[in-house]
């Protein structure tokens, strides 16, 4: 019989894990922070990542916004290579627990790209199971210079602030928390002038997401 655990406690386990007794231990480590936070399973023992992918259940495969507390899982390396990795999903990305990451031997936090980067590994999925056990997610925690996409729509990314400007790459899904850096008065949409420029270099209207104020942003006008 399985029980449930919760995704965001895992999390903050792995992460306070600290330094790890065993190297390339994912799966472990990972199945132990869930276990303390509440999993249990009588499900067979899978010894690696990819294996314990293949036996979970409640899969979203190629879906790079995984809310907290989901289990990120990685499959294939470059050489071949099937033992898998698997970390814990944070509040956005770059909040990721990990083990091994950013310094060999220790948990800490990282990015899905930076583990990719790490790994040499493709990207499976996360899932809201762990084995057969449900994982509650936790809600986003959204930082002061952060702004999360409305769940009803996504947000075009464009090389100007505004809508005739050329698309510049794929635009943020539904819920996505997005990273900015300033705002600029552009093109008025629905009467909303505001666009807020991300990270990346890239526009965005303001509309588009939960919080359209301008706290916490540079000032580019």
């Amino acid at each position: 019989m399985a029980t449930g655990t919760d995704g965001s406690a895992a999390h903050d386990i792995l992460l306070n894990f600290g330094t790890l007794s065993q190297h390339g231990a994912c799966w472990h480590y990972v199945w132990q922070a869930y276990a303390a936070a509440g999993a249990s399973t009588d499900a067979p023992s899978t010894p690696t990542a990819y294996q314990g992918w293949q036996a979970t259940q409640g899969q979203h495969p190629g879906d790079r916004n995984p809310p907290k507390g989901a289990a990120i899982w990685l499959g294939r390396r470059y050489d071949g290579n099937m033992d898998g990795d698997v970390f814990i999903a944070g509040a956005y990305d770059g909040d990721h627990s990990a083990t091994d990451q950013p310094v060999y031997g220790y948990t800490g936090l990282t990015s899905i790209q930076a583990r990719l980067d790490l790994c040499g590994r493709e990207y499976l999925g996360w899932s809201d199971h762990v084995l057969d056990c449900p994982i509650a997610l936790g809600g986003s925690s959204v930082q002061s210079a952060q702004r999360q996409v409305l769940p009803s729509d996504q947000v075009n990314a464009r090389s100007e602030p505004s809508s005739q400007a050329p698309l510049a790459g794929d635009p943020l899904p539904p819920n996505t928390i997005g990273n900015f850096t300033g705002w600029i008065h552009g093109e008025a949409v629905s009467g909303d002038d505001v666009w807020f420029l991300g990270t990346s270099g890239r526009w965005f209207w303001s509309g588009g997401f939960t919080d359209t104020g301008v706290h916490d942003l540079t000032d580019l006008n």
